[in-house]
């Protein structure tokens, strides 16, 4: 049973449809909300960086 956010997550894999399409992405979000060891209230550039694995992506803007 999944008992964090970052588990939940991870239950359901999905696959990469059109790896090759080129992605201007609108923009991302990185957040670091942690007072204690809580993964899920937190969203780094590696994190990032493992969920667009496998897709090309051309342009991003980062807040």
């Amino acid at each position: 049973m999944a008992t964090t956010g970052n588990e939940w997550l991870a239950l359901n894999q999905e696959a990469i449809i059109e790896p090759d399409l080129p992605i201007c992405d609108p923009h991302h979000h990185f957040w670091d909300f942690r007072t204690e060891r809580s993964p899920y209230e937190r969203y780094m550039l590696h994190e990032l960086s493992a969920d667009v694995g496998g897709v090309t992506i051309y342009y991003q803007l980062f807040l």
